[in-house]
Parts: structure tokens; C-alpha cells; sequence
């Protein structure tokens, strides 16, 4: 059984940590998949879907773990863990981008340094097809790209959940932090309250900009419409009480959020980013414009509209299982650790 380590450079639980887990999951009885990451939330995380892992605390303790594993592929996630890999390991490598930064699409120390090791890769992944166009070095690695959309391998159904229960108007899922862009969500919540004086939302997520939105709800005296859960194992729950799902991030790559939001036909209204362009027909299963004015208009046209809000919520199911193709996925990874 070949031994493949999954590469990380962070300790949290966000998308990117989740596709490796159902990765890991995916091919439990295939490969003996070995997660190795920073300590923090993730282990617990990791703990409950009984993956292996171990933890580094410099990047130095990952020529000796490597050493002890000798693995046969390393498969390592975003462009730090990537280059991590090329320092300590000489055997095959993939690199997988599940986000499409911005310093990525330009020249900088990231994009520059990452095209310098794009050499030693057996394959590139990326989750989209704007992580991939975006990258400014593309010409130069092409032929050793290709797309690999995330799929959602363990997901909700919605036969388990009370559909009809919409406690929240809208729903942010994901954390609070500057790519991601909450404070701005908090604005829409804002503006859609001039027409609809009882709207409310739900933030599902933490991180550094936490404080910041708690501030920014208390100024627009919008706590009796927002609340705060923090971060929550299963959210499903929360997006089956929820008519819209929100998003405001500055850049994504194919997010996992939206995908579960689909799962439980949930339209998606959200900033004109990445992945999301791939899944989102306007008027059909949501909205996409970075034009906030128009993004508040279409969700108010859709809140006050319940024809409307639930031909979108039955496109929005049919486009997931329309995009969740799970076995065209395993099969393009399997093809990968085998070649």
C-alpha cells in the first residue's frame, strides 16, 4: 500500500483542510494517507474521521518526519506546503491551489518563488479554472496543470434537515478574515435593512476580523438582526434555516461552503470571484456582481418574492448534483498517485 502525505502549512479547519480530509477518506482502504500539519484545531478535526497525522512545529521537523514516513508521493496543499516539500523530500511531488491569491496573479515573491520550484512537480491542481488562468507564470506549467473542481464526498441531504424552517434570511459561512471580506457583509445587511426593516443574518465562522464586525454591527445598531455563532462543526443545520447564502470574499477558489449551501438548495448571492463563476447562473441559482448597490437589489427582489426564492432553491440542488461528479474526482486522483 503506497504511502502519501498530505502537506499542510496551517493548524486550522477551513476549506482547503476539508477537501484533504475527504481526500484522506475518500482513499482509506487504497493508500495509507498521512496528514501532516501545524498543531491546532485541526487535529480534533482530524481525530473524529480517524485520519493518521502527525504535527511539525518548524519547518525544519519536516526533513526528519518525512525521513520517518518515507512516503512514496507527497501531495501538498497551496503553494507554502508545496515549496516545503521540494526543500526535504526528492521523490514525487503534487502541488494542489486551492485559492487564487492575489499575489498569485502577479509578479511577486510568492508567484515567483512558487514558478522556481514549479519544475519539481509531477502534477498541478488547481481547483478552478480562474485559480489556473489566473496564475501569471501559467504558459510556463500548462502542461502539468489540470482542473480538479472540489466535490463534496460526505454530503448533507436534504431529506435530514427541516427544509421549511427559515430562521435567517441570510447566512455567512466561513471565517472572518480579510479574503473573505465579513465586514462587507455586514454592510449588505445594512443597506437590504432600509427595505426590509426585520431582516436577519447569522455569521457562521471566527477569525482576526471577529472584533472588527462585532464593531461594525453595534455602529449600524443591527445586533437584534445578526447574530454570531462562532465556529460550528456542522453547520448544516444552520444552512438549512437560512434562505440565501452570502458571500463576499475578494478572491475564492472553488469554496466549500457554497457547495454545501447547494447540497441544501441554498442560492448563492455573492461578489464576482473564481470558482464561484462556475456554478452560479444569475436570476437561475443566485447572483454574482461586485457592484454592492445591484447585489442588495437582487436579494431583496428575492427575499420578497417566494415563487422566485424557491425556483432558485430547487436550481440551486439540481446544479449540485449536477457539478458533484465524486467519481470522475477519485478516479483523476488515483490516475495521478499511480502514474
Amino acid at each position: 500500500m503506497k504511502k502519501i502525505i498530505h502537506l499542510l502549512s496551517t493548524s486550522k479547519f477551513s476549506g482547503a483542510e476539508n477537501v484533504v480530509i475527504q481526500i484522506c477518506s475518500m482513499f482509506s482502504d487504497q493508500y495509507e494517507m498521512i496528514y501532516v500539519c501545524k498543531s491546532g484545531e485541526i487535529e480534533e478535526k482530524l481525530t473524529q474521521n480517524n485520519i493518521k497525522y502527525v504535527l511539525f512545529n518548524h519547518v525544519l521537523d519536516l526533513n526528519k518526519i518525512i525521513k520517518e514516513v518515507n512516503p512514496d508521493i507527497i501531495h501538498a496543499h497551496d503553494v507554502r506546503a508545496s515549496i516545503y516539500s521540494c526543500l526535504f523530500f526528492k521523490g514525487k511531488i503534487i502541488s494542489h491551489i486551492h485559492g487564487n491569491s492575489i499575489a498569485m496573479r502577479k509578479k511577486s515573491c510568492k508567484s515567483m518563488i512558487y514558478k522556481i520550484f514549479c519544475k519539481r512537480f509531477l502534477k498541478i491542481i488547481w481547483v478552478s479554472s480562474s485559480c489556473f488562468n489566473s496564475f501569471i507564470y501559467r504558459n510556463l506549467i500548462a502542461n502539468k496543470s489540470l482542473i480538479l473542481k472540489n466535490v463534496l464526498f460526505n454530503f448533507p441531504l436534504k431529506e435530514n434537515y427541516d427544509m421549511s424552517n427559515h430562521r435567517y434570511d441570510l447566512l455567512y459561512l466561513g471565517r472572518l478574515d480579510y479574503e473573505k471580506n465579513p465586514l462587507l457583509f455586514v454592510e449588505v445587511v445594512n443597506k437590504l435593512k432600509k427595505s426590509i426593516t426585520n431582516i436577519s443574518a447569522v455569521m457562521v465562522g471566527n477569525g482576526v476580523l471577529e472584533k472588527d464586525c462585532i464593531e461594525l454591527i453595534q455602529k449600524y445598531k443591527l445586533t437584534g438582526n445578526v447574530d454570531l455563532l462562532g465556529f460550528i462543526e456542522n453547520p448544516y443545520e444552520v444552512i438549512a434555516n437560512s434562505k440565501l447564502l452570502v458571500m463576499t470574499s475578494i478572491y475564492e477558489g472553488m469554496p466549500m461552503a457554497a457547495l454545501e449551501s447547494l447540497a441544501l438548495g441554498k442560492p448563492i448571492y455573492a461578489t464576482k470571484t473564481d470558482g464561484l463563476v462556475e456554478i452560479v447562473v444569475d436570476n437561475k441559482n443566485g447572483y454574482l456582481t461586485n457592484n454592492i448597490e445591484l447585489l442588495v437589489k437582487e436579494i431583496c427582489k428575492t427575499l420578497t418574492d417566494d415563487s422566485l426564492l424557491s425556483e432558485q432553491s430547487e436550481n440551486a440542488y439540481k446544479t449540485f448534483i449536477e457539478y458533484n461528479n465524486i467519481l470522475n474526482y477519485k478516479m483523476t486522483l488515483e490516475r495521478i498517485y499511480e502514474s
